[in-house]
Formats: structure tokens, C-alpha cells, sequence
């Protein structure tokens, strides 16, 4: 399931002879129902060629759908103990202390993800590219929302914590941390669904070229990204732009607050190592958890692959886009 959620299984596509179509028919709405229907707007738009290998970059995803009976306070209360969660304090181990900024401002939790449960979706295939034990907290700078993910000095502002099964427990707020910082725990389900490369993603441009990628963004339809989704694995929704180079070169100490660091010989060396980021999580603004990031925007944990199949939650990093 885990080589699934990467991309790795999915079958490919025979890749259908490119057809004139209306112009009509080239505005679709909501996005693809199927792989199926993705490989058919390919060739309507004349990306026929490419169905292999954008089909291969089709990646599963954990949609997390918050419970909406957040009113009940019997449902908040359980919602904290719940597996997979935003808000509520975090789930941590003894002797862990809690993360903070450099200046001792504490960070919040944002998001709590049980990986046993994550992995009950795996239907007993192999799973040794994903660590499945113990759990997952995700920190953020939320009350003064300082990093954005551009500067090599951002990774103050989050931190990802794992906690081995049997020995954590809740965590009280510190006492410093403010009110807006403290968000209402709520429980999440997951729904697995197929998730399509992003057309402002390094892949597609790297795939099609800048020209034909134009081509492919009324592919995902209209309706891209639009509502509350958050999610684990698979691709983003993106609102601002393209994300893997932004974490590759600042990881590596290159600052993209501008254009500078993308067209500087160092930017250019390591351009090519952001194949290697994937989405881990990615969490939207929850009203009524208390959430908002930016302008109505989300929050995206960041991770290369041979960092997740090692459990190397400190290599992580953050990028906060809004509209």
C-alpha cells in the first residue's frame, strides 16, 4: 500500500491518440473521476504522449474529513483521544519536551496522526517503505505565524514529534502559550482517493516542459483545491504556486523569499534533488477548530522519500501558502 500511496503501483495507462475537441469540451468543472477520464482529458488537450508517464505520477491520498458534530462536548472530549486529530493537546513521550522557537515561544499542535491507524488501510501489502508505529505531532508557530517555508531559518517555526506506542501521553498547553494558539481537538477520517500531479508542480514541468504545461491545467478542472481538505500523502492543493524546489533550496540554505535564490548557481546545483520531496501532510484552516493560516490558506509538512521510509521526522520542512 505504501509503494501505492508513493505512485509506484498504479498500472499504466495506454495512451490514447490525441483527438481535436471542442473548446467547450476543454473547460471541465470538477476534477477527474478516475484514471480513466484523466488519460482521455490528456489526449483532448493534446498530452497524449505524456499519459504514461502522468499516470505514473497519480499518487493514493489520505483525505482527513473533520467530524462536524463539534458542538457536542462529548464528541471534543473524545475527539482528543482519537487517533487521527487536529488540535487538542499533543500525544508525547516521557522526557520529551514541548517544541519551541528559538526564543522560547512555544509552538502549538496542529495535527495528531496515529500511523497504526493509517495503516489499517494498507490490506496487508508491504508496508516496510512507511514506519507504522507510534504517532506522529505536528507543531506550528500558529499564534505569531512567522515562517512561511522560504528562509533557510523558517525550521525554528514547526517541528514533527513521534511518540512509540504504550508510552505517550496528553501534554498540558504551556502556560505562556496564548489562547489563539490552543486549538479545539477534532476528530479526522480518512477517506483514501486518488490525487492527479499538480500542474505548478516540478514534475509536470519537468515532464511536459513550461510551454505544454499550460496545456494541462484545465486538466484538473476548475473545482481544484476548492473547499476544507486536508490530507496525508499523495499530492497537494496547492493555492500559491509550486512547492518541492522551495523546499529543496531552502532546506539547503537557499533563500526564495524572491527569484534570486531560484536562478542563483546554487539554486540551480540543487534544483534537481526536488524530485525527491514528497507531500506529508497537509492541513487546511479549520474555523471551528480555531485555525486560520494566512488568508484562508494551508499549512504543508514537507518530506524526501528516503527520510520517510527512515522516520526522519526532524528532516521535514514547512510551507504556508494562502489566497
Amino acid at each position: 500500500m505504501w509503494d501505492r500511496l508513493f505512485g509506484k503501483g498504479w498500472a499504466k495507462a495506454a495512451a490514447p491518440e490525441d483527438v481535436e475537441a471542442p473548446v467547450e469540451e476543454l473547460e471541465w468543472e470538477e476534477a477527474p473521476a478516475s484514471v480513466e477520464q484523466f488519460t482521455a482529458r490528456l489526449s483532448a488537450v493534446g498530452l497524449g504522449e505524456h499519459t504514461d508517464a502522468l499516470v505514473a505520477l497519480v499518487r493514493p491520498s489520505l483525505r482527513l474529513v473533520a467530524d462536524e458534530d463539534v458542538d457536542d462536548p462529548q464528541a471534543a472530549e473524545s475527539a482528543e483521544s482519537a487517533g487521527l486529530r487536529i488540535g487538542g493537546r499533543p500525544l508525547l513521550a516521557p522526557g520529551v519536551d514541548w517544541p519551541r522557537r528559538k526564543d522560547g515561544a512555544p509552538l502549538s499542535l496542529v495535527a495528531q496522526i496515529s500511523l497504526a491507524d493509517v495503516a489499517e488501510l494498507a490490506d496487508g501489502e508491504d508496508q516496510a517503505d512507511f514506519p507504522t508505529e507510534g504517532s506522529l505531532a505536528f507543531f506550528y508557530d500558529a499564534v505569531d505565524q512567522s515562517v512561511w517555508g522560504f528562509s533557510p531559518t523558517d525550521s525554528e517555526g514547526w517541528a514533527v514529534l513521534h511518540c512509540p506506542d504504550g508510552v505517550g501521553a496528553l501534554r498540558d498547553f504551556p502556560t505562556e502559550l496564548d489562547e489563539e494558539g490552543r486549538f479545539s481537538p477534532i476528530a479526522l477520517t480518512p477517506e483514501l482517493e486518488q490525487t492527479y500531479p499538480p500542474a505548478a508542480s516540478f514534475e509536470v514541468e519537468q515532464l511536459v516542459g513550461a510551454t505544454k504545461a499550460e496545456k494541462y491545467w484545465p486538466v484538473l478542472g476548475e473545482d481544484e483545491g476548492a473547499g476544507t481538505i486536508t490530507r496525508f500523502l499523495g499530492h497537494p492543493d496547492v493555492i500559491q504556486g509550486e512547492m518541492q524546489v522551495e523546499c529543496q533550496l531552502a532546506s539547503n540554505g537557499v533563500y526564495v523569499g524572491d527569484s534570486k535564490g531560484y536562478t542563483s548557481p546554487d539554486g540551480i546545483r540543487l534544483r534537481p534533488g526536488a524530485a525527491e520531496w514528497r507531500l506529508l501532510l497537509q492541513v487546511d484552516s479549520h474555523e471551528d477548530a480555531g485555525m486560520m493560516w494566512g488568508d484562508s490558506g494551508r499549512l504543508y509538512w514537507w518530506i524526501r522519500e528516503a527520510d520517510l521510509a527512515e522516520g526522519r521526522w526532524d528532516a521535514t520542512w514547512l510551507v504556508l501558502q494562502c489566497y
